[in-house]
């Protein structure tokens, strides 16, 4: 068990700026402050651990089932959120301005919290992220993480504080910056109509900071869960990712530009893919094509990852039906197999 209590607010400023065809800014924060207690169950006066001694004699303690707390946590928690507004205006032939909408410039927070019950090194790593749309085109997003506390010569975290006039934050531990946009074609009064929900491409790519992605998700069929949508002739998606972990002793940096596309050849045929470029290392990123073919009652598709680590294929075959799409399904292959190109069977 454990306790916890929180308060939260909402406050406006309003600056009077004005221009570019906006007026005014609007400055929204929500503050929040929150505690919570808990105890130590892995404190034998509980009973809920057991002990065993190892090979060296040293008696350790466990947990014989899950969910069972190690430490005792007084922590104070606090976040800072602010949202950045304008409004768009027009000035018609009376030479009278109107508002005709409101524009979000930027979302901007802060998060950490502080552990009174910790021995030392008390305050987690800040968070601090911001989110903005440029030219209502380009999606913009960063996250970072900044570390209260110094290294040693060692690498190893000291208790001495980071935080200065250069680095008001603390330390930088972790950075990514993403830009995003994306265009599409309209659907014309031909077009055919939604059969089943898109699917989406980009969970087959590696996200940054991870160790790599499992076989089973490249093995994955990208319109086994959900089907394509021939309704869109065209789409394409353009996204560029930085990104840098800095470790004890060593950094670690990231630049991809990936591309997302999908275009339908014939009324029931229809392509996708993702692919992509990796600066740093200077090769190509993961590419995955995908062919999909729309029957009346049907709809079979094919993924293929053709080159790289995770090189695999599959295919797909499913009737529209919801209640019957996994009974009548052939899928291909069933389940992860260790020869990616092995038998059918």
């Amino acid at each position: 068990f454990s306790s916890s209590i929180s308060a939260n607010t909402i406050f406006y400023g309003l600056f009077p700026f004005s221009g570019f065809g906006y007026k005014g800014i609007r400055h929204t924060v929500r503050p929040s402050i929150g505690f919570s207690y808990r105890h130590d169950f892995f404190d034998e006066r509980w009973g809920y651990v057991r002990s065993y001694n190892d090979a060296q004699g040293n008696e350790i303690d466990y947990a014989p089932v899950a969910g069972i707390s190690r430490g005792r946590q007084q922590a104070l928690t606090f976040s800072l959120n602010n949202v950045f507004e304008t409004k768009k205006v027009i000035t018609d032939s009376s030479a009278v301005s109107r508002p005709v909408g409101a524009a979000k410039i930027l979302d901007l927070s802060l998060s950490s919290s502080y552990n009174f019950a910790a021995d030392s090194l008390r305050m987690s790593n800040i968070s601090l992220s911001a989110r903005t749309r440029v030219f209502g085109k380009v999606d913009i997003n960063y996250r970072s993480t900044f570390s209260p506390y110094t290294l040693d010569s060692n690498g190893a975290i000291t208790r001495n504080s980071s935080f200065s006039l250069t680095s008001p934050l603390g330390r930088l531990t972790s950075a990514n910056l993403t830009m995003r946009t994306s265009l599409r074609s309209k659907r014309g009064a031909g077009d055919r109509p939604l059969t089943t929900p898109r699917a989406s491409m980009v969970s087959t790519q590696p996200v940054f900071g991870a160790t790599g992605p499992s076989r089973t998700t490249f093995l994955q069929n990208n319109y086994a869960s959900a089907g394509a949508d021939f309704s869109i002739p065209w789409s394409l998606t353009l996204d560029f990712s930085y990104g840098i972990t800095k470790g004890s002793l060593s950094s670690i940096r990231r630049a991809i530009i990936n591309t997302t596309f999908d275009f339908s050849l014939t009324p029931n045929w229809k392509v996708s893919g993702r692919s992509g470029y990796d600066i740093e290392l200077g090769q190509m990123a993961t590419t995955n094509l995908a062919f999909a073919r729309d029957f009346d009652c049907w709809q079979m598709s094919f993924n293929w990852v053709p080159f790289g680590l995770y090189q695999s294929w599959g295919f797909d075959l499913h009737v529209k039906s919801g209640h019957l799409r996994d009974l009548l399904r052939i899928r291909q292959p069933k389940s992860e197999v260790s020869d990616r190109f092995g038998s059918l069977f």
